[in-house]
């Protein structure tokens, strides 16, 4: 119930010095967001009035942000981003705390409620700043603007980013996450910087000033475009590949280190230059990599798709978020490492992935959900976790038994007392020792999962970031699209489909042009480049999955569109933001691959495609332009994805239709090439019907048709063609390197 008292109840907060003047004009906005949120809407605060309403609003009650949302409730005068928040700023002469995070963050949940939901420093940040909140994923340009100082400042960064600005909203000081007092290996407590810094503004702002003045002159020298380099050397590849090699783990997979993310090493790049050179041990890297992150707990045993990243080396113990992002390259990761090496469980681990998104992270509609958080209970990890005694009193003893030496459950369990589910040795191994065949176990972990899955989702599941952004389901649809084509199971080609439909229907403007995001219908009007790359992406996988033009068409369009508003005409590539977005300190063109690609790097890998589909020079030139831009980048490694893309550029282009007499037609001259490892193919199934239409958009389609009655096959290099296939011995023989290396399983 939502009544005068509780609104008057939290005066002290909307109308300290320096927040809204009027409280009569807030009020209706505020009553009329807190009732949206519907009768089961639970504020995450520890302040509660007497009638279980929050006793504190601020105006972030007003954003469809999930992150800005779960701070609604925080004593802290959070504003959102915006010209409002800077005016203030300016009008008061204050210098602005701003706190970076996402929804699904773990720290951020810690410091939220550390030092956000601190009626005392709430306190000092409200009289002392004015405090901006910050949705990492809603706003990735003033993100990576202030990301830029954390690591000029600090040389590493992370979330929460917090960050002291002056009142136009230049940085002078900024970290990470800050315990309220000095511990955890942090000497300065956050309370103690907000006061420290609060004290240096006000006995010296010129100094400050001039501290943040050369700060963002600092971060627009980062961001600039460089320019215009010569071609990239192609040895460019193997001087990365050299480099991952040299800092391979060779016993649990993925770069050294403490934590690994999916993302430091690039298995798609390590299986395109083993496909390229012939060496095995690139292709012996990505593969093990593959299976031990497969076999680790950063994979849901369980309930399927991968958490964020492990904090150890074995890929047992992860930060217990799922990303969308991370599941959609990780499809197309297990989808390459199936077809160069056959092994069945690569296959599996695709279908588990992409059938946790169908049926936890998907709308009604067929958009896709954001991510799950770590948290549940109050605690991270808690949703995920076993004890024996659970087992042994849910499954049949036999099925126990089975489960707990594959899964290495074990009284005292492997994280906080408890038990992570993983796999730490074969299960040939473990079916030896258990005296059964590996069919019987596999058939005992089945069993064991139809079990626990629904005692599972009985428990408090982790918070839902709901919000649909294009750029990440740009690369969901992808993986659906390719997962459907490679292992021919038309579910996920459907899934593709009804994603890529929405988003051309719902997130396009009047004039075309993409949105970034929506929640609860409020759309974010304000698009950025990975929104036009991705979602392009998407459907140039839809377009060779599903056989109708239309996905390509859109593609083109929209091409055209990123093009226009996002393109540099004068070096080549991309920028982050808009021709008439606003910009902060500097207009950024992204040139780092980090857990998720730059649009950038997509981009180059979309001209190339096209170009390859509609035969039009023009998208490769606008590649060799853009390779030019990032040369220096691109040459240095820090766009692992943009040197796939260069691989691209440099092979055969190799062009391959299979045509049916009518749609209900099939063969295995198909099955023949969705095995085949042949990443940078163009290939399509069509009926005689559809191969006309096609042909409208990929002219060297026109004139294929299905011969004598039979289903054929043509393989072409830039519209040259061979003699017809028949059947899939003559096809393979026109196929340039068919089976490079064969890794089976072990």
């Amino acid at each position: 119930v939502i009544d005068k008292t509780m609104i008057k109840a939290e005066e002290s907060v909307i109308t300290h010095p320096g927040s809204i003047a009027k409280l009569d004009e807030l009020e209706t906005q505020l009553r009329q967001a807190l009732i949206a949120k519907g009768t089961d809407y639970q504020p995450r605060t520890k302040h509660l009035l007497a009638n279980g309403s929050p006793k504190y609003t601020n105006r972030l009650i007003l954003s469809s942000s999930p992150y800005l949302i779960q701070h609604a409730h925080n004593p802290v005068d959070w504003r959102p981003w915006g010209e409002e928040a800077l005016a203030e700023a300016q009008r008061l002469n204050r210098p602005i705390l701003i706190s970076v995070g996402y929804s699904t963050c773990h720290w951020c949940h810690v410091m939220e409620e550390e030092s956000f939901e601190s009626e005392s420093i709430a306190e000092l940040i409200n009289s002392l700043y004015v405090p901006i909140k910050v949705d990492r994923e809603e706003r990735p340009d003033i993100d990576s603007l202030y990301m830029t100082a954390v690591q000029k400042l600090r040389r590493s960064g992370g979330w929460p980013m917090t960050v002291w600005t002056d009142p136009e909203g230049l940085p002078f000081f900024a970290g990470t996450y800050f315990p309220p007092d000095g511990h955890r290996g942090v000497t300065r407590g956050f309370q103690n910087l907000l006061k420290t810094l609060a004290q240096r503004w006000k006995t010296n702002p010129s100094a400050v000033r001039a501290e943040a003045q050369r700060l963002a002159a600092e971060i627009a020298e980062a961001l600039k475009p460089v320019p215009a380099g010569s071609d990239v050397s192609i040895t460019a590849i193997e001087i990365t590949v050299r480099w991952v090699m040299n800092e391979f783990d060779h016993v649990w997979g993925g770069i050294r280190g403490r934590s690994k993310f999916p993302s430091s090493l690039p298995v798609h790049l390590l299986l395109r230059y083993a496909r390229r050179t012939g060496e095995r041990g690139p292709l012996k890297a990505a593969l093990l990599t593959l299976q031990k992150m497969q076999d680790g707990g950063l994979h849901d045993q369980l309930g399927g798709g991968f958490h964020r990243y492990s904090t150890d080396e074995r890929w047992l113990v992860p930060h217990f978020e799922k990303m969308l992002y991370d599941n959609a390259l990780l499809v197309r990761d297990y989808l390459a490492g199936y077809q160069i090496s056959k092994r069945a469980d690569f296959a599996r681990t695709v279908r588990s992935t992409l059938d946790y998104v169908l049926r936890e992270m998907t709308r009604s509609d067929g958009a896709f959900y954001s991510a799950t958080d770590a948290d549940s209970e109050g605690e991270e990890g808690t949703f995920f976790l076993w004890d024996l005694d659970q087992i042994n009193a849910l499954l049949p003893k036999t099925v126990a038994r089975s489960v707990i030496a594959a899964w290495d459950v074990t009284r005292f369990g492997n994280f906080e007392g408890r038990n992570i589910f993983w796999l730490p040795r074969p299960l040939a191994d473990v079916a030896k020792e258990l005296k059964m065949t590996t069919e019987q176990l596999d058939r005992h972990i089945s069993q064991a999962r139809e079990v626990l899955y629904p005692v599972r989702q009985q428990r408090i599941h982790p918070g839902l970031d709901d919000k649909v952004m294009v750029d990440w389901n740009g690369l969901m649809i992808a993986a659906f699209a390719r997962a459907g084509w490679v292992l021919n199971e038309p579910k996920y080609i459907s899934a593709a489909r009804r994603c890529a439909s929405y988003h051309l229907k719902a997130m396009r403007g009047p004039n075309g042009r993409l949105r970034h995001s929506t929640k609860d219908g409020v759309r974010q009007e304000q698009a950025f480049l990975d929104d036009y790359a991705f979602l392009i992406h998407g459907l140039i996988e839809l377009t060779q999955a599903d056989g109708d033009p239309q996905w390509l068409t859109a593609a083109r369009a929209l091409q055209a569109a990123q093009d226009e508003y996002y393109g540099d005409d004068e070096r080549g590539a991309w920028y982050r933001t808009a021709d008439d977005q606003k910009v902060h300190i500097t207009r950024e063109k992204p040139d780092f691959d980090g857990a998720v690609p730059s649009g950038n790097s997509v981009g180059l890998h979309n001209l190339i495609r096209l170009g390859t589909l509609t035969g039009d020079p023009a998208y490769d030139a606008s590649a060799r332009r853009g390779f030019r831009a990032l040369s220096q980048s691109i040459s240095s490694g820090r766009m692992d994805h943009a040197l796939a893309a260069l691989e691209r550029a440099d092979d055969r282009p190799l062009e391959a239709v299979v045509v049916h007499p009518d749609s209900g037609s099939t063969t295995d001259l198909m099955a023949t090439l969705r095995l085949l490892y042949l990443p940078n193919a163009v290939i399509f199934e069509l009926s005689d019907q559809q191969a006309q239409k096609m042909a409208v958009e990929v002219p060297w389609i026109e004139g294929k048709t299905a011969l004598q009655g039979r289903s054929t096959a043509f393989v072409c290099e830039r519209g040259v063609c061979q003699l017809p296939a028949f059947t899939a011995a003559d096809l393979i023989k026109q196929i340039p390197n068919p089976t490079p290396l064969r890794e089976t399983s072990p």
